[in-house]
């Protein structure tokens, strides 16, 4: 269980959150400067920050990289959505978002994915792509080739904060203030809309955070609730929460299983002991066309992309239409289109 905030008398103003995350982040001095962040970030999670106070913090990393968001606009590929997640989470998935991105790509959304190196499982997006030799983009004409062309692009998250990174690199297991937008930061391309997992049910500040930094359209944040912690995955879980808001503000917030009558056990979709088991059981499940727990969840998430999207306007038949993608072989041959 995540431990509850406790606000009183506890605040903190944002030049000395923007001095602290500054001095930490360019201090060639001090030692184990890794574990000072940590704490930071730790000790700052107890407290009930604004989201004007986290996009303070955000503001001053993004700086010091001179990286700026969403910069590119891409303006003859319309309806760009960002899948993206906050990569904490309690329980330790196999692979879900990366294989859900690409299958939403298949059924018509324009998907922009922004991957890392794992931290909490032993797969993340960055190492299952290298084990496909499907290619992370940094450079604007690829990533419009690969949009153009597939779809979808990978952008890889290291190269855009590569200060932050190199001292943090996502280490940091408890959730963070900065997990309620930063990691949905990472695309250099303007999108309308945008998928993103939190692992935590306190959506209201990421949608603040994310219409701040320019999503015009659809934000939707999920998460899923399972044995007393997060997953920034959405399950079929009476506890999995979707919560979107529209271009008007208006915010919607779906039961899944009042959507889906389908039930599965988050405890078959967890990472193996060692990341060539986990491959090994992804490309096997995947080239078969099987449809089990893990599959369902890849659908459902890939459903909830092409909703965030508007190419479908419901959750049941958009899942539907994924899972068949899936048996249909659909998605493995998508992801051999995208080794070439």
């Amino acid at each position: 269980m995540y431990p509850s905030k406790n606000t009183e008398k506890k605040s903190i103003s944002e030049y000395d959150l923007r001095k602290i995350i500054t001095l930490l982040l360019v201090n060639n001095d001090l030692k184990n400067v890794d574990n000072f962040l940590s704490a930071f970030l730790t000790g700052i999670s107890y407290i009930d920050l604004s989201a004007s106070n986290i996009s303070s913090l955000v503001d001053e990393i993004l700086l010091l990289d001179n990286y700026i968001p969403y910069e590119n606009d891409l303006k003859d590929i319309k309806n760009i959505i960002c899948v993206a997640g906050s990569g904490k989470k309690y329980h330790k998935t196999l692979n879900i978002t990366t294989l859900a991105a690409i299958l939403a790509s298949g059924l018509g959304a324009k998907v922009v994915k922004p991957v890392s190196n794992g931290v909490t499982s032993k797969l993340g997006s960055e190492e299952l792509l290298t084990s496909l030799k499907i290619t992370a983009y940094s450079d604007i004409n690829d990533i419009y080739d690969q949009l153009s062309k597939y779809n979808i692009s990978f952008v890889s998250i290291e190269k855009n904060i590569p200060t932050f990174d190199e001292i943090y690199g996502g280490r940091q297991l408890t959730i963070s203030p900065l997990s309620h937008v930063l990691p949905g930061l990472m695309s250099p391309i303007k999108c309308d809309h945008i998928y993103y997992g939190l692992s935590s049910d306190e959506h209201s500040k990421s949608f603040e955070l994310f219409k701040k930094y320019g999503i015009p359209g659809n934000i939707s944040v999920v998460c899923s609730n399972y044995s007393g912690g997060f997953i920034d995955e959405l399950i079929l879980s009476p506890k999995s929460k979707l919560s979107m808001m529209k271009s008007d503000n208006k915010v919607d917030v779906l039961n899944i299983l009042d959507q889906i009558s389908d039930r599965m056990d988050p405890m078959n979709i967890r990472s193996l002991s060692n990341e060539k088991k986990n491959i090994k059981y992804i490309l096997q499940t995947i080239d078969s066309g099987i449809i089990n727990d893990y599959t369902k969840t890849i659908a459902l998430n890939a459903a909830g992309i092409l909703i965030t999207s508007n190419i479908y306007s419901n959750l049941a038949e958009a899942y539907l239409i994924s899972l068949n993608y899936i048996k249909d072989l659909n998605l493995s041959k998508k992801i051999k289109d995208l080794q070439k």
